[in-house]
């Protein structure tokens, strides 16, 4: 035997030890790394092998665009390319195209994210396409909050969970509810890492009720403000401070971790911004360009050229039982018409007063565009278009003829041949006040006389009288 077959026989021997890097890597499998470089369009992950993985930039962006790891971030992810001079990592199955059966059931298995889009509702819930394969979403398990519609969602892509996984794949089941909670925990982890009493955090209102404000913070976590905390005056009611939509300043009073989740308590006593007495009214008949850039329990909140402000749900165009948090995605953009700006410097907008500013503005403008005055003079005489139309003679103008003032006829006294005679008063004789009251006396009635034959008469026809 030569020595270059002692050699290979050397290292195809059972038990020789083969390159580490060829031995771990295996598509499918999934793989937890450091990343070390990011670039423009990947982000390198050190998972042990000579050359670092390589995941797609894409995959680690916000809805912002914003990306959200950085330099020392620990990630975990599933082996596309084993091939150890380019391994390539991927932290949600799908993305590139098809998918075998084994890597949905490895997914299933690791607990691994799978991207898929909605291809339309059924009873119950969602159907999802994963890369050609069918899945079923339950309603309940589609987004955290509780959602009444779900024709918005037809069409999205989104990353799913599978948490039910039967008959080789022929029943799949998937949860996007899962991952969105798993994410929210991890932001409010690190807003709770951030969080010290004194300290003061931005948030907007989400909700009222008769013992205080529950507002939203930065991070997906939830504060609550005490009725006493709302203002520094004594108040009746939370509303009579703050606003569903308005955005303030809060000032941290306790965090403290219980078993249901983060307690946190804030006052906005101190804040720089308080709830106006005040509302002053901008220009109701300009219709602004904004975009969405965030849904809240209440409405949405839109920046313009105004500036950011909080539309609520009242005041926006929604069908019947829709969502406003997928109708009005973050980012799309929509027509408003600013309604308040209160002392505070909050802006409430309208998206239903739209509609009805422009047909104002419209008519408006149709009213400016006619400057001249319809007259008898623009129009003319039916003998002026007669002699326009068969090109006759003006006529000659008439003489000018002085008016002849009307005098008011004069009424003369009738003269009488003679004289009236003079009218002589009529001698009242002296009568005696006794004799004047006197009065003549009234004949009393006198009985009739029958004669006998008056009664003989009467007899004949059977009347009795009584004699007197």
């Amino acid at each position: 035997m030569s020595g270059f077959d002692e050699f290979k026989a050397l290292f195809e021997a059972p038990g020789a030890k083969q390159s580490p890097s060829r031995a771990q890597l295996k598509v499918g499998a999934p793989k937890e790394g450091i990343v070390v470089h990011i670039s423009a369009d990947s982000v390198f992950v050190d998972i042990g092998t000579p050359v670092e993985a390589r995941v797609l930039k894409e995959e680690f962006l916000d809805k912002s665009g914003h990306v959200t790891v950085t330099l020392g971030d620990r990630v975990r992810g599933t082996i596309t390319n084993a091939d150890p001079d380019a391994p390539m990592l991927t932290t949600v199955l799908g993305r590139g195209g098809h998918l075998e059966s084994s890597q949905l059931a490895l997914a299933f298995e690791s607990k691994i994210p799978i991207s898929g889009q909605v291809s339309k509702v059924v009873k119950g819930g969602v159907e999802v396409d994963l890369s050609g394969t069918r899945a079923f979403c339950p309603a309940s398990q589609l987004d955290v909050t509780r959602i009444s519609a779900l024709e918005p969602f037809v069409g999205q892509k989104f990353d799913f969970l599978i948490i039910e996984y039967r008959d080789n794949g022929r029943s799949i089941v998937v949860s996007r509810r899962s991952l969105l909670e798993v994410e929210l925990k991890k932001n409010q982890s690190t807003l709770l890492a951030s969080l010290s009493v004194g300290s003061e955090v931005s948030g907007v209102v989400s909700s009222t009720n008769k013992h205080g404000a529950l507002i939203e913070l930065e991070g997906s976590l939830v504060a609550f403000a005490h009725i006493s905390e709302l203002a520094s005056r004594r108040i009746e009611r939370a509303e009579d401070a703050v606003t569903v939509g308005d955005r303030v300043t809060a000032r941290i009073l306790s965090v403290e971790q219980t078993p249901r989740g983060p307690n946190v308590r804030v006052s906005l006593k101190d804040d720089k911004t308080p709830a106006g007495t005040s509302d002053v009214k901008e220009d109701a008949h300009e219709v602004l360009k904004g975009k969405v850039v965030r849904a809240i329990a209440g409405g949405i909140l839109v920046e313009t050229s105004r500036g950011e402000g909080f539309v609520p749900l009242r005041e926006l165009e929604l069908p019947p039982g829709a969502d406003h948090r997928r109708t009005y995605a973050v980012g799309r953009e929509m027509e408003v018409v600013m309604v308040r700006r209160d002392g505070g410097g909050r802006i409430s907008y309208s998206a239903r007063a739209v509609a009805g500013v422009e047909e104002s503005n419209n008519y408006r403008a149709f009213s400016a565009s006619q400057t001249t005055p319809v007259t008898k003079e623009a129009l003319g005489t039916f003998g002026a278009l007669l002699r326009q139309k068969f090109d006759l003679p003006e006529p000659s103008p008439e003489p000018i003829v002085a008016p002849i003032p009307k005098q008011e006829p004069v009424v003369q006294a009738p003269q009488l041949e003679r004289p009236l005679p003079a009218i002589q008063p009529r001698p009242v004789a002296n009568v005696p006040a006794a004799a004047a009251d006197a009065r003549p006396p009234v004949a009393k009635p006198q009985p009739r006389v029958e004669s006998e034959a008056d009664r003989a008469a009467l007899e004949a026809r059977g009347v009795v009288r009584r004699r007197q």
